[in-house]
């Protein structure tokens, strides 16, 4: 009894820890990425990038009513507080896992591993990131849910009450709606639910227990077509019918022809692994232990398990390369970057798998050496307390303002009659936010070249790119005194570029103007390049494009050697990121006229993703004009490092294309 009051005890005062230690972190406000928009969505009751996340909205609705701080901060905190009750299920699910598997009456091992499992887990690194952002937010509320589920089943399981076996199945409804990649969880859920009550009782009312599945699932999508209706202030891409929505839902925008690649698969598999050891540290261990126990005990446990485990692992990497508006083919850094929380929910069954592993090697020990259970608790513990410390560093986000500062540095670079075009979800989120959620900048025009959340009407429900293009052709001549644009806009058919104006591109139709305009680099805030140590990949691309300004001013004042050098540093502090690159490549090329330099950022751009065929077509023609035989070299020895057949294939296509041109040349 004296136990169980203490580890009750024990689990509330590390929650209570938990919670403080991560409020320490959290961002202050918006965050880079999804976070303006998932922010705006709860507090207007809008709908937000596909599939909605209406569960997620309406919860994170409740939040924006505690009077602290600004908006996005009490989003922030929505996630915080639900990674408490993460904390709380994982040991409540590895509890009961290792009692149902092991058919152990050793309660007070069991509930120190389960403790020791959970800690783990919210400790790791992209959890901890996570659980501190809107936007991550996501993750966590979806792992609250598929936790909640599985607790009821376990207690059916173990009761065979009905009744558990309709709470299990009625919270299973609310998976895919808080996010598609809980897919496979939910048809594992239904199946085990429906398996063991058949089992347990003579009767099957398969109509019955589908209902409560059904309900939850179909009412949490009301929500989407009701406020569709409504014209709410952040209405993805202005849907309104009924169509509409239901391709919102499926995802159908981010749907792609990508074939099956076996060697990406192998390369996001392999990406994988190494966010899991680098999460979980020694607990990779504990896992393989699991692993080999489960075998032991249970081999049709085991198979099941294994099966599901690796099914859910293919089904997210071909999911997030085909429905979250990546390429399969695309192994750049910051796609894998992107998807790291995408994988979380995956990392529970192994969490799960890890803590019965454990529970086996305490076992073990004590028995064997009859070494003291706590004593060993204890010799674990070091190594979370060791994470705790480490990623404390590097997810302290408590003095980040860019994802504010950057949004409100291009809104005060325009006047209130100036007209900005923006692409990407960054700025164009944040930007939603300082507008509808902020109340500043409200009269200055911002169209939304990605056709998602900012106005959409100069294109007349139009999203076809060829067409907006044109649009946006026909409004340049039109305006083109007052138009900026937030990325590098060119046309050389219509005779229409673009000059730096600040951190954004001032529009021209006829002579390049003549305007000394880098004196705007000053009114921008850039505080978190000066106060934080620990920017990751994210937060390095968006502080680049201050110094890529810089150094195209650089250049129209003729002082080239700065900008070599500014060149240098911007490599140095984004270099992984191919936006980063692209924009090197682009002022080395078109600005600097350095072909050599061109070339060495191209190259640099293909090797971190070999399947950019993009990049790698602009490379092969500029060696084509400027450098015959280092191409065809160079060509040969990227060939011969391609692992998939079908794009060596394409190469190979490429480079006797090459081949038969520099023929032609010297012809």
């Amino acid at each position: 009894m004296n136990v169980v009051w203490f580890m009750k005890y024990f689990i509330f005062i590390i929650s209570i820890l938990i919670f403080f230690l991560f409020l320490k972190t959290i961002p202050p406000t918006i965050y880079l990425g999804d976070s303006g928009e998932i922010v705006v969505a709860a507090y207007t009751l809008g709908i937000g990038h596909p599939p909605g996340y209406p569960l997620y909205i309406l919860t994170g609705k409740i939040f924006t009513f505690i009077p602290l701080a600004d908006i996005a901060f009490r989003m922030n905190l929505f996630a915080t507080v639900f990674v408490i009750f993460t904390f709380l299920l994982i040991f409540l699910n590895s509890k009961i896992f290792i009692e149902i598997i092991s058919n152990s009456e050793r309660k007070e091992i069991i509930s120190i591993i389960s403790i020791i499992i959970a800690l783990f887990y919210v400790i790791s690194e992209t959890v901890w990131f996570n659980a501190i952002n809107a936007k991550g937010g996501i993750y966590i509320f979806t792992q609250v849910l598929i936790l909640l589920a599985f607790y009821s089943f376990f207690i059916f399981y173990k009761s065979k009450k009905a009744k558990f076996c309709y709470l299990s199945l009625y919270l299973t409804g609310f998976l895919v709606p808080a996010h598609n990649s809980a897919l496979l969880f939910t048809l594992l859920l239904i199946f085990l639910n429906i398996y063991f009550f058949r089992k347990y009782t003579e009767k099957l009312p398969i109509l019955k227990l589908l209902f409560f599945i059904i309900f939850s699932f179909f009412t949490s999508y009301i929500y989407l077509f009701i406020r569709a209706k409504a014209d709410p202030v952040l209405d993805w891409a202005g849907i309104n019918k009924f169509q509409e929505v239901f391709e919102h839902i499926i995802r159908k925008r981010y749907w792609s022809d990508n074939k099956f690649s076996f060697s990406v698969l192998l390369f996001r598999l392999n990406n994988y692994f190494i966010q899991f050891i680098k999460n979980y540290n020694i607990l990779v261990l504990f896992f393989l232990f699991g692993i080999y126990y489960l075998f032991v005990k249970n081999k049709n446990i085991f198979f099941v398990v294994i099966l599901f485990f690796i099914l859910n692992t293919i089904s997210l990497i071909y999911g997030i390369e085909t429905s979250a508006g990546f390429n399969l083919s695309s192994l750049a850094t910051i796609s894998l970057y992107i998807s790291r929380g995408f994988y979380l929910i995956n990392d529970l069954l192994a969490i799960f798998i890890s803590a019965y592993g454990l529970f086996y090697i305490f076992d073990l020990f004590n028995k064997k050496l009859n070494l003291n259970i706590i004593f060993l608790a204890i010799i674990i513990l070091i190594i979370p307390v060791i994470m705790m410390f480490n990623n404390y560093e590097s997810n302290n986000h408590s003095q980040k303002f860019l994802g504010y500062d950057h949004p409100m540095n291009i809104m005060k670079t325009l006047k209130e009659t100036d007209i900005l075009f923006s692409r990407n979800d960054c700025p164009s989120f944040n930007i939603l936010y300082i507008k509808n959620i902020q109340k500043k900048f409200k009269n200055l025009k911002v169209y939304d070249r990605d056709y998602a959340v900012l106005d959409i009407s100069i294109y007349e429900k139009n999203s076809d790119k060829k067409q907006m293009r044109k649009t946006e052709i026909k409004f340049i001549f039109n305006n083109s005194d007052i138009v900026y644009f937030t990325d590098y806009f060119e046309d050389k058919e219509n005779n229409i570029s673009s000059t730096p104006y600040g951190i954004l591109f001032k529009i021209f139709t006829e002579k390049k103007p003549i305007n000394n305009t880098q004196n705007l680099l000053k009114l921008y805030t850039l505080r978190d390049f000066f106060r934080n140590k620990n920017l990751d990949l994210f937060y390095k691309d968006f502080i680049s494009k201050y110094f890529i300004a810089k150094t195209e001013y650089l250049i129209k004042l003729g002082d080239k050697e700065k900008a070599y050098k500014f060149i240098e540093f911007i490599d140095k502090l984004s270099g992984k990121s191919p936006a980063t690159l692209t924009e090197i490549i682009r002022v080395a090329f078109g600005q600097l006229n350095d072909i050599n330099l061109t070339i060495k950022y191209l190259k640099k751009m293909v090797y971190l993703n070999p399947y950019d065929i993009k990049a790698l077509d602009i490379l092969m023609k500029i060696y084509l004009q400027y450098n015959f035989d280092e191409g065809v070299a160079w060509f040969d020895e990227f060939y011969k490092i391609i692992p998939d057949a079908k794009y060596k294939e394409k190469i190979k296509k490429n480079i006797e294309i090459f081949r038969q041109s520099i023929g032609k040349h010297y012809q």
